[in-house]
């Protein structure tokens, strides 16, 4: 500057997504620093400073509204998208796992969990958001997986219908709609997950392990508890008559 040297550093780096089209300003940023001066010879005085930036203004410009998908909620970027499920051996009210993910770079802070088309008799709960961001690119790249947990009540053959998810695409400034490949998942009317392997004699052997365990155990507790408490009395007994032996003496 003005023919002169100066050591920079950059305080702050943030990626801003506007919310809304239109004028925005942005506020000045106010820093806060304290400097050492020489006064006399080796003698130094601190003082504070107050450095403040110029307000900046931007000017958004809003999106297209022709051809906007009916499921789009802000996410622009560039995305793909998958889904798969955890096992392909359903019993019947059996918890399985159906993990969607988006990945890519945007906004992904406006990717949300996209809506899932479930067969007749499939009951799922809420997803679970996990997300793997480098935060640090520009775009922030990565990946948001959204695990669905759903059962199905009846037996039978269904598919989950492809997973849509609409996004606009910042380099061809389109509209895109991405999907997922349609899942077919067969349900036996057992669950697999309550089925134990039986021998050649009949025995099922994990739930007679079972069954020990619930009631030998607590008999054992039980016992080892009474016993506990029987040599206590016994040693206590024991210790007043060498007391009283003692005493006689």
């Amino acid at each position: 500057m003005n023919g002169k040297k100066y050591r920079t550093s950059t305080f702050r780096k943030v990626q801003l997504y506007p919310l809304q089209s239109g004028n925005l300003t942005l506020d000045p940023v106010e820093l806060e620093f304290n400097v050492k001066l020489i006064k006399d010879g080796n003698n130094f005085i601190q003082k504070s400073y107050i450095l403040k930036s110029e307000t900046v203004n931007i000017n958004v410009l809003p999106l297209p509204t022709a051809n906007k998908p009916a499921d789009f909620k802000s996410a622009i970027g560039d995305f793909t998208i998958s889904a798969s499920t955890n096992t392909t051996e359903i019993g019947k009210e059996d918890a399985t796992l159906l993990c969607v993910k988006i990945a890519g770079n945007g906004n992904f802070s406006m990717v949300h969990a996209p809506a899932v088309q479930w067969p007749k008799g499939a009951e799922a709960y809420e997803p679970e958001e996990k997300e793997n961001l480098v935060k640090s690119a520009v775009p922030i790249n990565g990946d948001k997986t959204f695990n669905y947990v759903f059962l199905c009540h009846q037996a039978g053959s269904f598919i989950i219908p492809p997973i849509r998810f609409s996004y606009f695409d910042i380099a061809t400034k389109t509209y895109k709609t991405i999907e997922t490949k349609a899942i077919p998942i067969t349900i036996s009317p057992d669950s697999k997950k309550l089925k134990q392997p039986i021998d050649e004699k009949g025995v099922n052997w994990p739930m007679m392990f079972v069954t020990i365990a619930i009631y030998i155990l607590p008999a054992l507790a039980v016992g080892l508890i009474f016993y506990l408490f029987l040599s206590f009395v016994i040693r206590k007994k024991k210790k007043r008559q060498l007391d009283e032996q003692k005493s006689m003496n």
